[in-house]
């Protein structure tokens, strides 16, 4: 029960539930329940798109590739850069824009935390507003509290950055259920970086890539094909081959 990882997919798409059926997978239906429960499912399935399979193999590989990397950034933006301005890390004349504006006050743990529980805020508010309104009034209070806040000194200009580009990442993640999990993971490791520095970072991430290993979702690894390895079903979760192609490995098989 403290699990904050989803062990099931939750969808209110048919596409998606014929495709899981097809993988072997089995899906359950809930009378006057408009989502189906898709089981097992492993993190990487709860990466995937059902966009991926409407284009060809080549765009639908690159549109993986930017999801991953979305998500990827979602989940550790925010924490490394805390951990490189903590530890007054030079970043260089190429990122030297990333480097906070000194004449900011509060803390950068602060600012951070500050800026995420603000977004989570917004999408809560745009959540309970009628559908006409809900998108204006998200990007016009996200900028203008964003602005404000910058302009009176509580955040800087690189804090309203990083936070959006994480903050994006975690909306490029098709599943609404990993994206909020990886959020809490990432309050965790916001919170053991500004505690207990690299030390902390190095046991957190390891504890966390071990807690996702040991995790099954009936009976199926978490983590699969990483955990246990399978090079041959990593190609499918890393690139998008065409139909002909599987058909035929399968044929070999």
């Amino acid at each position: 029960k403290f699990n904050p990882y989803p062990l099931v997919r939750y969808t209110e798409r048919a596409d998606i539930v014929s495709v899981h059926l097809y993988q072997g997978s089995f899906a359950i239906f809930v009378d006057t329940s408009p989502s189906v429960i898709l089981a097992p499912a492993t993190i990487f399935d709860h990466m995937t798109h059902a966009e991926e399979y409407r284009q060809t193999p080549l765009a639908g590989t690159y549109l993986r590739f930017i999801r991953y990397l979305g998500i990827f950034l979602s989940l550790f933006l925010t924490p490394i850069w805390l951990l490189l301005v903590k530890n007054n890390v030079d970043l260089g004349a190429t990122f030297s824009i990333l480097n906070p504006d000194e004449q900011i006050k509060v803390a950068i743990f602060l600012q951070i935390l500050a800026a995420e529980v603000g977004i989570e805020f917004l999408r809560m508010a745009s959540i309970h507003t009628p559908n006409a309104l809900s998108t204006a009034m998200g990007l016009v209070a996200g900028i203008l509290i964003g602005d404000i806040a910058i302009k009176v000194g509580v955040f800087s200009i690189q804090t309203v950055f990083l936070v959006a580009i994480s903050a994006i990442g975690t909306y490029v993640t098709p599943s609404y259920e990993l994206g909020l999990a990886n959020k809490l993971s990432k309050l965790v490791f916001l919170i053991v970086i500004y505690f207990f520095n690299w030390v902390g970072f190095i046991v957190a991430f390891v504890s966390w890539f071990v807690f996702l290993a040991t995790r099954k979702s009936f009976k199926r690894g978490y983590l699969y094909p990483i955990i246990p390895f399978n090079f041959r079903e990593l190609k499918k979760v890393l690139f998008r081959y065409s139909y002909k192609e599987e058909k035929n490995a399968k044929t070999k098989m």
